[in-house]
């Protein structure tokens, strides 16, 4: 079907739309530093209001207090 339209025709490089380039130290830190800094200041209050079986209110706390302790350090 094409066999009239010249060799030349073809799509050029720069009529391409280039892809972002991917920053793997970069994935997951989708959390702005000014959340991070609010989450620490208020490090006392996470686990507040929140129950998990038979655990008592303070075990709760320093779950809470323990994950996010974990999960800031990792990379």
């Amino acid at each position: 079907m094409l066999d009239t339209l010249p060799a030349l025709f073809g799509r050029h490089p720069e009529h391409r739309i280039a892809l972002p380039e991917v920053n793997e130290d970069e994935i997951g830190k989708a959390v702005p530093e000014r959340v991070i800094a609010q989450l620490d200041r208020s490090q006392e209050t996470l686990g507040d209001g929140i129950f998990n079986g038979s655990m008592t209110a303070e075990d709760v706390k320093e779950m809470c207090r323990t994950l996010y302790a974990l999960l800031r350090a990792a990379p």
